[in-house]
């Protein structure tokens, strides 16, 4: 089962399966870097827009105790639970917000091998 479904399925295994196929491709990287299987630019990386429906938030009331909030929002702009957790749109919409978020700060930036969340 791949993890977009395990996802939508709700399975309790869906991220530890996840991290164990990440494990498997780090761990061909480094005794077999040139395989086949290593050669999808893709690979372990899921394009969010193509399923933005499983994406849902959780409240921040739920969190554990030992989690850090570190830029909490004022409970009138937070999602409620269940809301869609990305913002729709696809990448232009995405690429907009980012930079009304970094204030335009990051332009010029070189983003190969750069990764965001």
């Amino acid at each position: 089962m791949n993890y977009i479904t395990a996802l939508s399925q709700n399975s309790p295994t869906a991220i530890s399966d996840a991290l164990s196929q990440e494990a498997h491709s780090r761990a061909l990287f480094a005794s077999d870097p040139d395989h086949i299987s290593l050669k999808n630019p893709y690979l372990n990386l899921i394009n969010v827009y193509q399923h933005e429906s499983i994406w849902k938030s959780n409240s921040s009331k739920n969190a554990s105790d030992d989690c850090t909030i570190i830029m909490p929002l004022e409970e009138k702009r937070r999602r409620k639970d269940g809301d869609l957790a990305i913002e729709p749109g696809g990448n232009e919409r995405f690429l907009r917000n980012w930079h009304f978020f970094t204030e335009g700060t990051l332009n010029g930036l070189d983003w190969p091998n750069v990764f965001a969340a």
